[in-house]
């Protein structure tokens, strides 16, 4: 009897203290699955045996090179959006870059002190203008240089990182050796500097490489020897000799038939060249330069980037792989292992205490994040290499199988024991990557299939039984590129001369869809926006640092009409939204808004954080009164817990036309929540929402748009990963349309 008294003395005081605005708070608590991946064509390992560095899209990687060439990693040093490094005695320096113009880090020089290879530190930073986006770095004897295309390039003495001077931003120096380096003012056009004196560079010669790199530029060069270059160009790979520093004399080139990468495409293994094609690596025996002779090629379909040797082996930077190490024996180059702790990730999707992380090559990684501050990995069956394109809902998981091209469904309810219930046939390869699975939350056991490829497809699902699925319609009226269901309404964009129309579809609960409504000129985006459901809005972007992320209200879900714009667009993955509060995936950051009270115009952000590496998706775990985020990045996850104080000042509902109420109240293990309805609120978007006394969201049911005048749902006293909450008193919040009601109950065991 005392507690209920208590309970309610605070139930009286609870009033005052939700009518208060948001007041949010947030701060990162942990990183964690550090994954070996790569993002630059550019020099990515430095071998000086028996060490290999690696600058992988996290930071710093250390390893040793142990007798059996395999890699033993002995240090990571995080650092946000590495870009180039270069090493010279007992210091590795390196430059982060700036991936859009919302990026807040300001670009850096870092001084990596390496004489403990278990343990390197920052010695030395330099911090740049903000307007600088990149530099990339080479070494000339004791100097450093910093290359930009678009400012004066800058210089510096080592160790000391003293400036020194600085070279005209029309001239950009790439390093042939520490005597002579070469700008290129048109593509193959070189001209030849002697850098020996940086205070008096002087032209001393020209090469025209055009007859043999034709239009594709020739970006990376390597001594063979004292006299012999290498170059290196997309087309072909070309000898000289520049033994007279001002006048080289052309030897031979080889010219593979596929194009390699740009940047660092080839390296050198003895008498051999490994070129980095984008289809694979080809063998080319070098022995005799006047007649190079391609030995042998091994297919790798996603491309490698920069690699280094040691001996016979050879070890190559990959985006999604980790280091791919091959070995190089009687004229045969052969793969022999993938060395990496975490592949490239993809995206995630969070059940319960659980999160499924899909990766590029290796299906799926599970984590129990029960405990945020230390995530444990767990052995799952879903490590498929052949499972792309995670999708959760609820306790389902879908995946693409590019192995049987169809759509799995899984059901999740025990994540440790993921349960096949359906498949959806597709067809062919590219049916199933220019494809996606939607849910209506409105609408239980179905799932609806869209694709563009050969042509615009809508398909609509019946998943209520195990087995084949059951098709229930197929549209192909109408041509789009972008497409999601809500509340019984299908909304499809479609692109027209850099501009885009909405089609609205209605009659899908009754499996008959017909064009309801036409927006002409709905958008104009020079490319084809994504549009995805955000609570009661239609939400739009695109992936560039210059199109905005704009949301349309649809309360009249047949004529959705702007509502606001955000600040900092999200343009590099969809958005997340946690109740009113939204987070954006802005390339390596995420700016925070708050959506609620019915904001217009240009919403300005609350709050932002960034992560290390670009923010694939992000997903929401909730553990008591503790709200955490998990940026599911390119190469690691992180996880930030925050927090606030949630308003409910909707515009209040006539209460003489809803009768709202629960019982029992208190409850001990579940209580039923029931409103009526007068015919004016049907067919309006409908939502409960259980907040605890702190204002945070619990619990949310998107309701099935009425269509009677008497609803119900039941609540167990769990949050939305199924935990039990503990004792207290509870909002439960009901809105119809724009117009919403409160009422308060008590879970008391």
């Amino acid at each position: 009897m005392t507690k209920i008294i208590s309970l309610l003395i605070i139930v009286l005081l609870f009033t005052y203290f939700f009518s208060f605005a948001n007041d949010f708070t947030i701060e990162k608590i942990n990183t964690f699955a550090f994954a070996q991946n790569f993002n630059t064509s550019e020099e990515s390992i430095i071998i000086e045996y028996p060490y290999l560095y690696a600058l992988t899209s996290h930071g710093l990687e250390i390893y040793e090179i142990m007798n059996n060439a395999h890699l033993q990693q002995l240090a990571v040093l995080a650092i946000r959006s590495p870009a180039y490094f270069v090493k010279k005695d007992n210091f590795i320096y390196i430059t982060n870059h700036s991936v859009d113009i919302y990026d807040l880090f300001p670009i850096c020089l870092y001084q990596v002190d390496i004489t403990d290879k278990e343990n390197p530190y920052i010695y030395n930073e330099i911090e740049f203008d903000e307007t600088i986006r990149y530099f990339i770095l080479q070494i000339y004897n004791n100097y450093l240089y910093l290359l930009n295309g678009n400012i004066p390039d800058r210089i510096y003495t080592i160790p000391d990182l003293e400036f020194f001077t600085s070279i005209p931003a029309s001239i950009d120096i790439e390093k042939i050796n520490d005597s002579i380096g070469v700008n290129i003012p048109y593509v193959n056009l070189l001209d030849i500097y002697d850098v020996s004196d940086f205070t008096n560079i002087q032209q001393i010669g020209t090469v025209d490489m055009t007859p043999i790199h034709g239009s594709c530029g020739t970006r990376y060069f390597e001594m063979l020897n004292d006299t012999i270059l290498i170059a290196g160009g997309q087309s072909a790979v070309s000898f000289w000799n520049i033994s007279d520093s001002a006048n080289w004399e052309y030897i031979s080139h080889y010219e593979p038939d596929e194009y390699m990468i740009f940047g660092k495409n080839f390296t050198i293994i003895d008498t051999f060249l490994a070129l980095t094609r984008f289809d694979g690596l080809e063998l080319l025996d070098i022995s005799d330069i006047y007649n190079p002779q391609s030995v042998n090629f091994i297919e790798y379909l996603i491309y490698g980037l920069a690699s280094a040797s040691y001996n016979d082996d050879l070890y190559l930077a990959t985006w999604v792989d980790g280091i791919r190490r091959y070995k190089v024996e009687n004229n045969e180059i052969n793969f022999i292992e993938n060395i990496f702790e975490y592949p490239y990730f993809h995206s995630g999707y969070i059940y319960s205490n659980y999160l499924f992380v899909q990766t590029f090559h290796y299906g799926f990684y599970l984590f129990d994040i029960s405990d945020p501050y230390a995530p444990v990995e767990i052995a799952t069956t879903l490590s498929n290499p052949n499972y792309k394109h995670l999708k959760g809902y609820e306790n389902l998981i879908v995946t693409k199988d590019f192995t049987d091209y169809n759509y799995k469904i899984f059901d999740i309810s025990d994540p440790l024991n993921p349960v096949l219930i359906n498949t959806i046939p597709v067809g062919d390869y590219y049916q199933v990557s220019w494809s996606y699975l939607s849910f209506d939350e409105s609408e239980l056991n179905t799932v609806y299939f869209f694709t563009v490829y050969p042509n615009t497809i809508i398909r609509k699902y019946d998943i209520s039984e195990p087995g084949n699925t059951i098709l229930l319609f197929e549209y192909t009226d109408l041509d789009g590129y972008s497409f999601f269901v809500k509340n019984g309404y299908g909304y499809l964009l479609n692109d027209v001369n850099n501009y885009q129309n909405l089609y609205i579809l209605n009659g899908l609960y009754e499996n008959t869809p017909y064009l309801a409504n036409t927006i002409d000129h709905f958008s104009e985006y020079m490319y084809t926006p994504i549009i995805r459901p955000y609570n009661n809005y239609l939400g739009l972007f695109y992936k560039s640092e210059y199109d905005e992320t704009k949301f349309f209200n649809l309360n009249d879900p047949l004529n959705p009409t702007f509502a606001f714009e955000l600040s900092v667009p999200s343009n590099y993955a969809c958005p997340g939204i946690y109740d009113d509060i939204l987070f954006t995936s802005t390339w390596t950051s995420s700016y925070i808004y708050d959506t609620s009270g019915n904001p217009s115009g240009i919403l300005e952000t609350i709050d932002n954080i960034n992560g290390f590496t670009y923010i694939r998706s992000i997903d929401f775990y909730n553990s008591g009164e503790n709200n955490y985020l998990f940026t599911i990045e390119e190469s690691d996850i992180g996880v930030f817990e925050f927090s606030y104080s949630h308003s409910v000042d909707d515009e209040i509902l006539n209460q003489d036309n809803i009768i709202l109420n629960n019982y029992p109240n208190p409850f001990s293990t579940s209580t039923t929540i029931s409103f009526s309805a007068i015919p004016m609120t049907i067919g309006k978007q409908t939502q409960i929402k259980i907040y605890n006394i702190k204002g945070q969201l619990v619990k949310n049911f998107e309701l099935r748009t009425p269509n009677s005048e008497f609803m119900k749902v039941v609540w167990d006293g769990k949050d939305e990963n199924g935990k039990q909450l503990p004792n207290g008193i509870y909002l439960y919040k009901l809105s119809v349309g724009k117009e919403a009601i409160v009422r308060k109950m008590i879970l008391l065991r």
